[in-house]
């Protein structure tokens, strides 16, 4: 139902693909609600749920490709992630506490 609704089915061809499936009416009515509040809830964009989703699919992504050994996708995913953090952006507070290499080296270089 999901799939033909997003295809763009209109209640009508989910009716009939339901009813040819055995489906009863009732069942295809609440079916039907269940697409409209899932596509509802969508519509409600939350930028932090949608980063949390965003960062979890890039850890999957960066695990599943370090676990084939594929560290071409593996470094570009970690970019990509470092990208969306904002790690790249010194004015950004989240970057701020990430030391420099350049800090660390001349500490080094003055013990």
């Amino acid at each position: 139902m999901l799939k033909l609704a997003t295809a763009g089915g209109s209640f009508l061809d989910i009716k009939q693909k339901m009813e040819a499936d055995g489906f009863k009416l009732a069942e295809i009515e609440t079916g039907f609600d269940v697409v409209v509040e899932y596509y509802r809830a969508l519509a409600e964009f939350n930028p932090r749920i949608e980063m949390g989703k965003a960062v979890a699919r890039l850890n999957m992504l960066f695990l599943s490709s370090l676990k084939i050994q594929d560290y071409k996708t593996s470094l570009a995913v970690q970019k990509d992630l470092n990208k969306l953090l904002g790690l790249y952006d010194r004015s950004n507070p989240a970057a701020a506490d990430v030391i420099d290499l350049d800090e660390i080296r001349s500490a080094l270089d003055d013990k």
